[in-house]
């Protein structure tokens, strides 16, 4: 499943949000912790988030 975001700016940082619906499906909580890893698709770059 992929959805489409858009960057969130606020001062100097960008943020990506996520939307309440993925929050609700995945039961992300406060205190749920994330990693990010960064992949290069040719000239793509994916970025994939792992539940802990």
């Amino acid at each position: 499943m992929s959805i489409t975001i858009k960057p969130t700016r606020i001062k100097q940082s960008v943020y990506l949000l996520v939307p309440k619906s993925i929050v609700d499906l995945i039961e992300l909580e406060k205190k749920t912790q994330l990693s990010l890893t960064l992949k290069k698709n040719g000239q793509k770059h994916i970025l994939e988030y792992t539940l802990e």
